[in-house]
């Protein structure tokens, strides 16, 4: 079985204010950094990252490069972007990562890997919301790349049964919107 990892990395950061997120400085590295080492770190078959932003695609060199719109960017169009490329690979799977949930540890990725099924994905839970990372096996690489709007895949991880999700309520799925979410996820 091929598994390629997609980390999320084009966002537009409105709700970080003016500067990109994903280059913010977090415990010593660029926010960005983590979530590709810590995919890195995984036993998969191919590194994807979408990214919008030069000095970030540069922080994921040892991926594959997909270049998300600036003008259009959204997250339905960046999940069909990472898809579209782990399709062209010839990917069983599709493990979906953001780049701003850095403290995603490399248990939790095994443990949504390992629920995935040739017929239903898996996802994450922080004990009260239903999120990424989440992997899709193949038979849904068609309705991720026809998703449209900025939810991403969040209809199909609500749609999916309690046994495919995974559930990390340590704060690991902290996901990094807003500056004072920097200084939150260190404590």
């Amino acid at each position: 079985m091929k598994i390629a990892a997609i980390l999320m990395a084009a966002g537009n950061s409105r709700r970080f204010g003016d500067a990109n997120k994903l280059l913010a400085p977090f415990q010593g590295q660029p926010l960005t950094t983590h979530a590709a080492n810590t995919l890195r770190m995984l036993s998969l078959d191919h590194l994807i990252a979408v990214v919008a932003d030069d000095d970030v695609a540069a922080l994921v060199h040892e991926f594959e490069i997909t270049r998300a719109d600036t003008a259009r960017n959204n997250m339905a169009q960046n999940i069909a972007l990472g898809v579209a490329q782990a399709r062209t690979w010839g990917a069983d799977r599709a493990l979906i990562a953001l780049a701003d949930m850095p403290l995603v540890p490399c248990t939790h990725f095994n443990a949504v890997i390992a629920a995935c099924t040739d017929m239903t994905p898996s996802a994450s839970s922080d004990g009260m919301t239903r999120m990424p990372p989440a992997c899709f096996p193949a038979c849904y690489f068609d309705r991720l790349l026809s998703l449209t709007g900025d939810n991403g895949a969040a209809q199909i991880i609500q749609e999916l049964p309690s046994s495919a999700i995974i559930p990390n309520a340590m704060g690991a799925l902290a996901d990094i919107d807003y500056r004072d979410d920097l200084m939150s996820a260190l404590y």
